[in-house]
């Protein structure tokens, strides 16, 4: 069947792998295909010539005992997703089991059919969830990594391009187009600000983002669209960033302007005149909320004797 759950048992007891299987065999819609082995050695061949989706792992094999079992089956099988199957009175070693990353446990002969069949579809669904969060997240890793890249290009391009005196106090009104097309560029929230933390010019993608105007911006009111616990210590921040000269990197909670919560990744950094004194920052606001947005439930389904 092609639909079919495939499941690896590692299990040395005859009478426990008939049981599993009489279990399964009630829950008519629960399709699977059930492969046993006794060892692990056993295991590791069996999982090198097929595809599982899931595995079942008895902690007492013959070729290893106790948690040290869990560690041995990830070095096979690192991406399979794991139910430990536990005896009444080893309930303790399955919660550690659970610590080190399986994604449930069960006690041998006290689930029935739809328990035993909900844990492990809860399992393989928990361990998708899981790749697919940390492959979204290298994904924003790696574009953040690529528009800070972009960034310094451009700042470092206008710091070439301006002198001394439109850095420190002409660069906005007297450069307005170059500044659009950087905005263009960085279509990711895009800042500049004096020393003293007044902002000289942000992009539209920066206005849509806060829903704030221009000139609540310019006035330092851009801080209101913070929620409210972030706004004096980010005032102290910043005032230590200055003192230090160095980079600006914080993760920041911003009120839009319908009442939403966005999280928002700003990172800045310091434009220096020809005698070393910083005269602006100049950085962009990335808005990762969707992505954090994409962690999964961590409640664990079908644990222990539920029944």
């Amino acid at each position: 069947m092609d639909d079919a759950i495939k499941i690896l048992l590692l299990e040395d007891n005859a009478g426990d792998v008939l049981l599993l299987r009489e279990t399964l065999r009630t829950v008519s819609e629960f399709p699977y295909e059930l492969h046993d082995a006794s060892s692990l050695e056993d295991g590791k061949r069996l999982f090198d010539s097929a595809y599982f989706d899931i595995m079942l792992l008895d902690l007492s094999l013959p070729d290893s005992r106790g948690i040290d079992t869990v560690s041995s089956a990830r070095q096979f099988a690192p991406e399979l997703p794991i139910v430990v199957l536990t005896n009444l009175d080893d309930e303790a070693q399955g919660m550690e089991a659970i610590r080190m990353g399986v994604q449930d446990y069960l006690v041998k002969g006290q689930a029935d059919g739809r328990t035993l069949a909900r844990a492990l579809r809860y399992a393989i669904e928990h361990k998708r969830a899981s790749v697919e969060l940390q492959k979204a997240r290298d994904e924003l890793e790696q574009r953040v990594r690529e528009r800070t890249a972009e960034l310094e290009h451009a700042l470092v391009a206008l710091q070439e391009e301006f002198d001394e005196r439109i850095l420190a106090s002409q660069a906005v009104e007297e450069n307005r187009d170059v500044l659009l097309k950087v905005g263009e560029l960085i279509p990711y929230g895009l800042w500049i600000c004096n020393a003293a933390g007044g902002l000289t010019y942000v992009s539209k993608s920066f206005l849509e983002m806060t829903g704030l105007s221009m000139e609540q911006c310019r006035r330092w009111d851009w801080a209101q669209c913070l929620v409210l616990e972030d706004r004096e210590q980010l005032r102290q921040e910043w005032n230590d960033c200055i003192a230090r000269g160095g980079f600006w990197d914080r993760q920041l909670s911003i009120q839009a302007k319908d009442g939403t919560v966005r999280t928002v990744l700003c990172r800045g950094v310091p434009i220096h005149d020809r005698t070393g004194k910083i005269v602006s920052y100049a950085g962009m606001n990335l808005d990762v909320t969707d992505a954090r947005q994409l962690e999964p439930h961590t409640r664990s389904a079908g644990k222990g004797n539920a029944a």
